[in-house]
């Protein structure tokens, strides 16, 4: 009678459930892109500002899809380009930026050089990311005088026993429409940014 009850006790037990008692793991979110799901990189960034991710390019380092770049900031720089034609130097002062999606910046500044009392108002100033550390540059003055060139971050260095702290070179050429042989043409210049002046 006894065994009987037993085996009618030991058939009512719930069997032990299939399915492993290990913890589930967090599942990334998802979205959309033309049809497909894809992991999305909103949760990992949510924290990050746009200064944060200029920084981390002007180091050279690897970040996510182009709508994160942002173009380098490089207000308050001063570049003293050299013509490679003999030519006067000229200053070009970088005032303000707008930072703007996928990569771009528009900013205001000075050419300073021989012509309207030296000083020229930069007009339609534009700024693109173009990789790690580097941005193309254009922009015009006196309606007459357009530069076309490149923007790149250097990293410090130490050799010889001589530290050089990171800058920002500009190298480009100077076109005056109608005249070929006008404006002081391909220049270059380095640009070194004050301590803390965005602080």
């Amino acid at each position: 009678m006894f065994r009987s009850l037993f085996k009618r006790i030991v058939s009512a037990k719930p069997a032990a459930s299939s399915k492993s008692s290990s913890p589930r793991r967090a599942r990334l979110a998802v979205e959309s892109l033309e049809g497909r799901a894809v992991p999305s990189a909103s949760p990992a960034f949510a924290h990050a500002t746009t200064a944060d991710f200029a920084q981390a390019s002007n180091l050279g380092l690897h970040l996510p899809p182009i709508f994160f770049h942002r173009a380098p900031d490089l207000r308050g720089l001063d570049f003293h380009l050299i013509s490679s034609n003999g030519k006067p130097a000229h200053d070009l002062k970088i005032e303000t930026e707008h930072f703007s999606f996928f990569g771009h910046a528009s900013f205001t500044g000075e050419w300073i050089g021989d012509k309207n009392g030296g000083v020229n108002p930069v007009t339609d100033g534009a700024l693109q990311y173009t990789g790690p550390g580097r941005a193309s540059m254009s922009f015009s003055w006196n309606g007459a005088h357009d530069f076309n060139g490149t923007v790149t971050w250097v990293a410090p260095s130490f050799a010889h026993f001589h530290f050089r702290p990171g800058h920002s070179h500009l190298e480009g050429d100077v076109t005056v429409p109608g005249n070929p042989g006008g404006g002081p043409g391909h220049v270059g210049a380095d640009a070194y940014l004050p301590i803390l002046l965005h602080a």
